[in-house]
């Protein structure tokens, strides 16, 4: 959305603007880009001092920044098996999978075994 500013005539895109009108700059729009998703809440706060978690969400949304999918898929089921079988530590496995958090893949591992038990 494109606004004029009354008080200096400037044409300004807004989309550069997060809460509270504090410019985003490029770079920091593509931090976001390659953090959001991925990292954890208070990992992404951290990162970005100045900005509120509404902030960054808003900014995420705009730039469509992808979201994991719900769902694993059966090669992301057996790739974590395989990987939490060889002894690697949640932590060391969210490496591997890009926007998969630990805490998301601990829990679909755990999921797994539990299905498996029961069959």
């Amino acid at each position: 959305m494109i606004q004029r500013d009354i008080d200096s005539e400037v044409i300004v895109d807004r989309f550069m603007y997060g809460i509270g009108g504090l410019l985003w700059l490029e770079p920091e729009r593509q931090r976001l880009y390659n953090t959001y998703g991925r990292f954890s809440k208070q990992k992404i706060l951290e990162l970005f001092p100045n900005r509120t978690w509404p902030s960054l969400k808003t900014m995420a949304k705009n730039l469509r920044v992808p979201r994991p999918g719900t769902w694993f898929t059966e090669e992301e089921d057996h790739l974590l098996v395989s990987l939490r079988l060889e002894g690697m530590k949640f932590r060391e496995i969210a490496e591997i999978f890009k926007y998969r958090t630990k805490h998301a893949l601990s829990n679909r591992f755990y999921r797994l075994n539990k299905l498996h038990q029961v069959n």
